[in-house]
């Protein structure tokens, strides 16, 4: 499963109701949308040069929705906030995609009801609770394994946070993995660790997740 996939699956309780206030399609659109360039940096398919995002080869990264991000910003050279809404606004249905996807494996299951008689109220209920307790478990190991050799894992637990799941998922751990989290983005930022091209990725995936 994508890194989004994931967050989107932790962002509710199994019976499909928020953790917390409900957000804007648009606003889960970008978060989704900052979560698709992370693991695009975690694979190496972007780089951070002088505060802006590159593309820098033409492969493909396995998974169409990863490809259609890495297409956005392969004309352009931005920010990584710039970078962020770009891919938000030229792919709005990310998050619709996204459940779509999880409702027809199974993970997810779409029900509507009608409310106030006017509409209908889609809510996603987990189906998969083999699936939730698995990415519970990636949140676990990331929190454990902060560093530089897995990457993924990085960017699951900065945008776990970024997504205010942590004290959710993990409520013992929250407040100290805030304080690791900058020190390690300190140490990645140093100097002598600048031309480590793990710490360079590291880098960029620290600043596409402060995407608000």
């Amino acid at each position: 499963m994508l890194i989004a996939e994931r967050l989107l699956l932790l962002d509710r309780q199994l019976d499909g109701s928020p953790w917390g206030i409900a957000r804007t399609p648009a606003a889960q659109n970008r978060r989704l949308a900052a979560a698709c360039l992370v693991e695009l940096t975690a694979l190496g398919r972007l780089s951070l040069s002088a505060g802006q995002v590159h593309v820098p080869e033409d492969i493909s990264a396995h998974y169409a929705l990863l490809n259609d991000a890495q297409a956005v910003l392969r004309k352009r050279v931005c920010s990584p906030a710039e970078a962020v809404e770009a891919v938000h606004r030229a792919m709005p249905r990310i998050g619709a995609d996204l459940l779509a996807s999880l409702v027809r494996r199974g993970i997810l299951i779409e029900q509507s009801k009608r409310k106030f008689g006017l509409f209908k109220e889609l809510s996603y209920p987990v189906q998969s609770t083999s699936a939730y307790r698995e990415s519970v478990k990636l949140l676990e190991q990331g929190a454990e394994q902060i560093g530089l050799n897995d990457l993924w894992q990085l960017g699951m637990i900065l945008l776990a946070d970024a997504f205010d799941l942590l004290k959710h998922h993990l409520p013992e751990q929250a407040l100290a993995l805030d304080a690791r989290l900058d020190r390690f983005e300190t140490f990645v930022s140093a100097a002598r660790v600048s031309n480590d091209p793990s710490a360079q990725r590291a880098r960029l995936i620290f600043a596409l997740s402060k995407f608000e």
